[in-house]
């Protein structure tokens, strides 16, 4: 009869597993960026950057004057007024990082 005996793992083999399990997923996740951003590419490149940067200042413009007429008690609109205006800042800096990476 063969008796085998489990073994667990040194807290530094687990270190270094989870390292490896951690350097893979980062891996993952910029091959799927180079990728997404290479299937963007040609959309990237057919945009007017400074119209979509007057658009966005507009935008801003109406969303402040939107924030502004808010009630202070209207918690609620006046943090989804914040989430547009963030969000509008937000895609314009999104698209300008993926035009960067894709030249």
């Amino acid at each position: 009869m063969v008796v085998e005996t489990v073994r667990e793992p040194s807290p530094l083999e687990e270190e270094k597993g989870s390292q490896e399990r951690r350097d893979q997923r980062l891996q993952d996740y910029l091959t799927r960026m180079h990728e997404q951003a290479q299937e963007l590419a040609p959309w990237l490149a057919r945009l007017d950057m400074e119209a979509l940067r007057r658009v966005e200042e507009s935008y801003q413009r109406e969303l402040h004057g939107a924030l502004f007429a808010l009630r202070h008690e209207d918690q609620h609109g006046v943090m989804e007024a914040m989430g547009w205006i963030k969000g509008a800042r937000a895609l314009l800096t999104w698209i300008e990082s993926k035009r960067r990476v894709v030249g």
